[in-house]
C-alpha cells in the first residue's frame, strides 16, 4: 500500500533503501516533468551532487505537467506521513520519515524556483478566475508565496521561520500527549515563529497570511472572529442555564460541572452499555457501506483489506464503484478505495486523520478518471470489536471526508477532494455526521438490534452539554484567531486566553446568572489544545462548516428526505439518489472553486441563499457569512 512497500515482502534491513528508492523515483519523475527532456538524464546526478539547479529554465511548462509533478511527490509524502502515524513497526516509520526528509531537498528546489513562480504568475493571467485552472495556478503560487518566493531578500529567512514553527509545533503536540506536559516553551516559540514569518512577508499577522494565501470561505480573520462572537452570544443563554442548572441541582462545583459538560454523552450513560453491544464493528461497516450506496447512488462494498493493502491485521476497506451496470451485469469503474484502520494500538497516536494517498482526477478533458486511494486512521474509544455511539458519529464524520475524496471529479489532482480551504473541507464531513442524530439511521447501522426506544434516547438532544460544547468551540475559535492575529510574538498565552474569556463574558454573559469558565488561575488549557498547531488560525472552520452543513441537512434531509424509505432500500442510483444533488454541488467539485463560491453553490440544498447566509461578491471581504440558527437544533 505504501508505494508497494510491504513488511511481508521487504526485510527490515532493506526498508530504508526501499523508501529511498521510492522517494528518488518520485523526485526524478517530478523533475523530468518540470525540465526539458534533454536534461532529464542528469537529474539524479544533479540531485545527488548538488551540481546546479534541478529545474531547467529552457523548458516550456504546462499546468498539467506541474500538476503531474506535484502528484508524484504528494503520493510519496502523503504515504510517508500516513506510515509515520499508523504503522506499528518503528523501523518502517523511521524509513518513511527518512524518505520525507530525502524529498525535502527536491521540494525546496521546486518551491524556491523563480522560474517556476514566474511561469505560474504568467499562467494566472491566462485563465478566468472562475475556472478550475485558475484556482490550481493560484493555489500553487500561494504555496510558494508562503515561503517568500515573491521577496528574494526575505525568502530565506521566511522559510527558516516556517521550518522553525513546524519544529516547535510538532514538539508542542508531542508534549501534549505526555504526562507532566512541558509544551509551554514550544507553543510560545511556534507562535513567535509564525508571527515573525508573517511580518517578514509584510502581512498584518499569521492569521492574515493564512487567509490571504487560501480561498477560505469566511474571507478574512475579522469575519471569522465575528462568526465566533456571534455564536458565543447566541448560545450564551443556553450555556449559562446549563452551568446554573448543574451547579444548583447537585453538589458540583463550577469546575466539576465544566468537566461533566465536556462529556458529550453523559446524558446517555444509562443506554450506552446496552448500545455498545449493538454496534459490532463489522456489522456497522457493512451497514455504513449500504447507507452510503443508497444516499449517493454509488455501490460501496465493505471487505477485508488485502494483505498488500493493510499495515496491520484486521483492517477493513470500502471499494466505491460507479453504480451504473454494463450489459454483462458488471458495474463500471472503481471510483475509490477507502482503507480503514480503526483499531486502538499501544503506539498509535490518539488522533483521527484522513490521508489521500492518491487523488482522484481526470488525466485529460473527458478522459479516464484516476481512482482515489484514501486511508482513514482513527482510534476508536471502544474495544476493537465494538463501537460506542460516539465512535459511530466519528466514523460518519470521517466517511464524509472520504466520500469527498472518493467522488471528486476534478481535472487536476491539486484541486481534488479535500484539497481546499479548511472551512470548506469540513462541510461534507459535518453534513454526513448529522445522520448520527437520526434514531432510524442509528438503528439501521446496528442492523436493527438497537431498540426503537433506546435509539430515540441515544440521539435525544442533550441541551446542557450541547450548549457548553458550542460555547467552548466559539471560545477556542476566537482564542486561536487572537493568538495568531497579532504582528508580534505573544509573550503570555494564558493572558490572551484570559482576555478572550473576559471579552466573551462582557459581550455575551453580562446580564446572565452564570457563565462558563474555560480558564481558571493555575490552569493552562492551551497546552492541551493541540489544534493550535494543526489548525493555526483555522479552528473556526468547525463552527463555520457546522453552520453551513446543518442548514443544508435541515432542508435536504429533515424537511425533504423520507429517510425511512431510503433505509428500507428506496435510495436510487446516480441522478435519482437522495443526495445526488449534494454530491454534485459539494463532493464532485472537490477544491476547484473559491471558498465562498463553493458555499453559494449549496444554497439550493439549504432552501435558498437567504436560508443559508449572506454574500456580497463585491463586498470588502468577499466572504460568505453563514446563518448560525441551525447550530442550535440540539439545544432548543
Amino acid at each position: 500500500m505504501f508505494g508497494h512497500i510491504s513488511l511481508s515482502l521487504c526485510p527490515k534491513n532493506s526498508l530504508e533503501s526501499a523508501w529511498s528508492l521510492l522517494a528518488r523515483d518520485a523526485s526524478e519523475r517530478a523533475l523530468s516533468l518540470l525540465s526539458s527532456s534533454s536534461s532529464s538524464s542528469s537529474l539524479s546526478a544533479k540531485n545527488n551532487n548538488n551540481n546546479g539547479p534541478l529545474l531547467d529554465e529552457s523548458s516550456s511548462l504546462t499546468l498539467h505537467d506541474i500538476d503531474a509533478a506535484s502528484d508524484h511527490l504528494c503520493r510519496v509524502l502523503d504515504a510517508a506521513e500516513c506510515a509515520r502515524l499508523a504503522h506499528p513497526d518503528s523501523s518502517f516509520r523511521n524509513a518513511a520519515h527518512s524518505a520525507s526528509q530525502q524529498l525535502s531537498t527536491v521540494m525546496h528546489e521546486i518551491n524556491t524556483s523563480p522560474y517556476l513562480y514566474k511561469s505560474l504568475i504568467q499562467m494566472q493571467s491566462q485563465y478566468p478566475q472562475h475556472t478550475e485552472e485558475y484556482r490550481v495556478v493560484r493555489s500553487l503560487a500561494a504555496d510558494m508565496e508562503r515561503g517568500g518566493i515573491q521577496s528574494p531578500d526575505a525568502g530565506v529567512k521566511a522559510r527558516a521561520l516556517l521550518a522553525l514553527a513546524d519544529q516547535h509545533g510538532a514538539a508542542f503536540v508531542a508534549e501534549a500527549m505526555r504526562p507532566g506536559n512541558r509544551g509551554a516553551e514550544h507553543l510560545a516559540r511556534m507562535l513567535a515563529a509564525r508571527a515573525n514569518h508573517a511580518a517578514m512577508l509584510n502581512e498584518k499577522s499569521y492569521a492574515h497570511l493564512q487567509f490571504a494565501t487560501t480561498s477560505a470561505a469566511a474571507g478574512t480573520p475579522e469575519a471569522a472572529e465575528a462568526l465566533a462572537v456571534r455564536v458565543a452570544t447566541a448560545v450564551a443563554p443556553h450555556a449559562a442555564h446549563a452551568v446554573a442548572s448543574l451547579t444548583s441541582q447537585s453538589s458540583l462545583t463550577a469546575h466539576e460541572a465544566r468537566r461533566l459538560m465536556y462529556d458529550r454523552d453523559h446524558q446517555a450513560r444509562r443506554v450506552r452499555d446496552a448500545a455498545l453491544a449493538c454496534f459490532p464493528l463489522p456489522r456497522v461497516l457493512e451497514r455504513a457501506a449500504e447507507l452510503l450506496s443508497r444516499l449517493f447512488g454509488v455501490r460501496v462494498v465493505s471487505r477485508c483489506a488485502n494483505p498488500d493493502e493493510a499495515w496491520v491485521p484486521g483492517m477493513r476497506a470500502f471499494d466505491v464503484f460507479d453504480a451504473t451496470e454494463q450489459e454483462d451485469g458488471k458495474h463500471h469503474s472503481l471510483l475509490a478505495t477507502i482503507l480503514l484502520d480503526l483499531a486502538t494500538r499501544p503506539d498509535k497516536p490518539p488522533q483521527d486523520a484522513h490521508f489521500t494517498l492518491r487523488c482522484a482526477h481526470r488525466r485529460d478533458e473527458g478522459g479516464a478518471r484516476v481512482p482515489a486511494l484514501v486511508a482513514l486512521v482513527c482510534t476508536m474509544a471502544a474495544d476493537d470489536r465494538h463501537l460506542s455511539p460516539r465512535d459511530v458519529t466519528l466514523l460518519l464524520h470521517e466517511l464524509g471526508h472520504a466520500m469527498h475524496s472518493a467522488l471528486s471529479n476534478t481535472r487536476f489532482q491539486h484541486s481534488s477532494g479535500t484539497r481546499t480551504a479548511m472551512d470548506v473541507a469540513e462541510i461534507p464531513s459535518h453534513f454526513l455526521e448529522r445522520f448520527a442524530s437520526n434514531a432510524s439511521v442509528m438503528r439501521f447501522l446496528s442492523a436493527d438490534t438497537l431498540g426503537e426506544s433506546s435509539a430515540a434516547e441515544l440521539v435525544a438532544p442533550s441541551p446542557h452539554s450541547a450548549a457548553f460544547e458550542l460555547a467552548s468551540s466559539a471560545f477556542w475559535a476566537l482564542a486561536d484567531l487572537r493568538l495568531h492575529g497579532v504582528n508580534k510574538p505573544v509573550d503570555d498565552v494564558d493572558r490572551v486566553l484570559q482576555e478572550v474569556q473576559e471579552e466573551l463574558h462582557d459581550v455575551a454573559y453580562a446580564h446572565l446568572p452564570a457563565r462558563p469558565i474555560w480558564i481558571s488561575p493555575g490552569e493552562r488549557p492551551a497546552l492541551r489544545f493541540v489544534h493550535l498547531y494543526g489548525y493555526g488560525a483555522g479552528y473556526y472552520s468547525y463552527l463555520y462548516a457546522r453552520a453551513v452543513a446543518s442548514s443544508v441537512y435541515r432542508h435536504s434531509v429533515t424537511e425533504n428526505m423520507e429517510i425511512e424509505a431510503v433505509l428500507r432500500g428506496g435510495g436510487g442510483h446516480n441522478d435519482n439518489a437522495p443526495l445526488a444533488s449534494f454530491a454534485d454541488a459539494a463532493l464532485k467539485v472537490g477544491g476547484s472553486l473559491k471558498g465562498a463560491d463553493y458555499v453559494v453553490g449549496l444554497a439550493d440544498l439549504a432552501g435558498g441563499l437567504d436560508r443559508l447566509g449572506e454574500y456580497d461578491p463585491n463586498g470588502d471581504t468577499t466572504g460568505f457569512v453563514p446563518h448560525v440558527e441551525s447550530l442550535f437544533c440540539d439545544i432548543v
